[in-house]
């Protein structure tokens, strides 16, 4: 390799480190790090072989314990942990460094598909630079992006060398890529369409008979993995329904989504972890026909192209990796940024190559305003990743997410209040979530959390009225969680005693200890209730700490019953006085 070239690779890695830097501090977030990670210390705590086995072990998968069995990728997070706790800048470099692998082989690839020296290194760098790449790289649950493209491209480059010049140790290289690939992420499921594309377009084709022989072990193994994907998927019920509600509907919004996809791929705009839709209106909706319209430009350009195979096959390069987050079959999200980040490689090289034409100073140009442009951008786009309320303010305010029919649109407003600063913000996100009709598909115990968090957080800020309102829904919602009859117990307190007795009771029989026991007694005192003395007394002898915190509390709060709890704050005196236990 000459040093002009080493010069050139060596500018992409500090211009992509550059871009990318800001991020490197940035949290964990509460989107799917605390599934993976930080809230999933049953897989990352068991240290040495017995938790690397642990890794590989299916079984939490097909029990729909765990969304996905993909263990090459948790055996990364796992060997973090033990080495880094919940330190987030690990997770970072080494996302970070699998997105360099992956750009640096998607240069060499160009290369191999005969771009020119400065068309190859300009793809890649667009691909390195590109801002849309920034949740997969980024956000710490995306590392299974940069991570599988890289293996993706290990095996596409190593078939690529073995079209040119058959050895054994090439073609296994395809598999190494292939395997790997499929133990990151189930798009890896493009791996051998790509590679019959390559037959199909590139160099001089061979016999079918010649094609089929080297591409029948690839797609053999993807139809294994399909199939377990396929079974894993069903156990944990992650294929959706039409989005929608029907058939008709999903098409407008797939379509449309399709369009988006598109213009993101080639001109970024907008960045969210969750995208949101309008209701479509059937066949009348204007997005279907613009769908429609853009189609056929795509195969209009397909037709003008013809006889230009290196330009098919980038454009199928990336229909092909599209295809499997087409939502062809129903998934929850109709949209996210991270999907791009594969079928990108195709649209960055049709770029590069319709920017090969110009002239050296015109290229000159469009490489210095490309890299100021994209590094600039990924960079303030890094940034934003340092505070996640922000992540959460575009599509918490989306009124298109008010209305979407999809469950990750109410998400999106239950996880604002999680990370807003703003306390009474949160409460309003999360009357936005209560409306939008994509709420009955959250998981309930996140509605549970919710709603439970809101009856309390209006009670600390002083809205009664609210609390109150937060409280009844807790206790019609999550009738048999024993934290929403607390919270509706903690609104009433004092205020309705008759109210409040009832909702501790309630709590009481559904999770027994003496902390919700001496809550009841207490409520049913002030109730009025002349029994429940005897059992105040009876708990404050147990030298329970907690027990003695919440009798002593009790009569601070209700200064007329203070009297009445004398003595029984008396039997807790040596325990209050006695250091908490560290």
């Amino acid at each position: 390799m000459t040093r002009s070239r080493l010069a050139a690779l060596a500018g992409l890695v500090v211009l992509t480190v550059l871009a990318y830097l800001p991020s490197l501090t940035s949290p964990f977030t509460h989107y799917d790090d605390s599934l993976y990670v930080w809230d999933n210390l049953v897989r990352m705590e068991p240290p040495g072989w017995e938790g690397l086995k642990l890794q590989f072990n299916s079984d939490r998968a097909w029990s729909g314990d765990f969304v996905e069995f993909f263990p090459l990728r948790d055996s990364v997070y796992w060997g973090l942990y033990q080495a880094f706790e919940l330190n987030p800048l690990p997770y970072h470099l080494v996302s970070l460094v699998f997105h360099l692998c992956a750009s640096l082989l998607i240069w060499l690839f160009f290369t191999q598909l005969k771009f020119s020296p400065r068309a190859a290194w300009l793809g890649a760098l667009l691909f390195a630079l590109h801002p849309v790449h920034i949740e997969s790289v980024v956000w710490i649950s995306g590392l299974k992006d940069p991570m599988f493209t890289t293996f993706m491209m290990l095996g596409l480059t190593s078939y690529a060398s073995y079209r040119e010049r058959p050895t054994g140790w090439k073609y296994a290289l395809v598999f190494v890529g292939l395997v790997c690939g499929f133990l990151v992420k189930s798009l890896t499921i493009a791996m051998p369409v790509i590679m019959l594309a390559m037959d199909l377009f590139l160099g001089v084709r061979a016999k079918w008979s010649t094609i089929a022989a080297r591409l029948a072990g690839p797609f053999i193994a993807s139809g294994l993995f399909f199939l377990m994907i396929l079974g894993i998927g069903r156990a944990n019920h992650i294929i959706a329904r039409p989005h929608g509600g029907s058939w008709l509907s999903h098409l407008v919004l797939t379509s449309w989504a399709q369009v988006k996809y598109l213009k993101q791929a080639l001109l970024p705009t907008s960045y969210r972890l969750i995208y949101c839709f309008e209701p479509p209106v059937g066949l009348r909706d204007w997005r279907l026909w613009v769908a429609f319209a853009v189609f056929a430009a795509v195969l209009a350009l397909v037709w003008r192209w013809r006889r230009e195979p290196l330009r098919l096959f980038l454009l199928a390069f990336y229909v092909v990796a599209m295809l499997p987050v087409s939502n062809l079959v129903p998934f929850p999200a109709i949209m996210a940024d991270r999907y791009l980040y594969a079928p990108t490689i195709g649209t960055c090289g049709l770029l590069a190559l319709l920017a090969d034409k110009l002239t050296a100073r015109g290229f000159a140009s469009v490489i210095a305003a490309v890299a100021l442009a994209l590094t600039a951008s990924t960079a303030t786009r890094a940034w934003v990743w340092q505070d996640e309320e922000s992540l959460w303010e575009e599509p918490d305010l989306d009124p298109a997410c008010v209305v979407d029919t999809s469950y990750p649109a109410a998400q999106s407003h239950i996880l604002r209040f999680f990370t807003t600063k703003d306390r009474v913000e949160g409460l309003l996100a999360l009357e936005r979530a209560m409306v939008t009709p994509g709420m009955t598909g959250v998981d309930q115990k996140m509605v549970c959390a919710t709603v439970i968090g809101a009856a309390r957080e209006a009670q600390d800020l002083g809205g009664a009225e609210r609390a109150v309102t937060w409280a009844k829904l807790a206790t019609t919602m999550c009738t048999n969680y024993a934290a929403a009859w607390n919270a509706a117990m903690v609104v009433n307190l004092h205020k309705k005693p008759e109210l409040a007795a009832g909702a501790a009771t309630k709590a009481w029989r559904l999770q027994k200890n003496p902390e919700t026991e001496v809550l009841m007694w207490l409520t049913r005192l002030e109730a009025g209730d002349p029994r429940a003395m005897v059992d105040v007394l009876r708990l404050s002898k147990r030298n329970d700490r907690r027990v003695c915190e919440k009798i002593a509390q009790f009569a601070s709060d209700a200064p007329t019953l203070a009297p009445a709890l004398g003595e029984a704050n008396f039997n807790c005196t040596a325990v209050l006085a006695a250091p908490p236990p560290q």
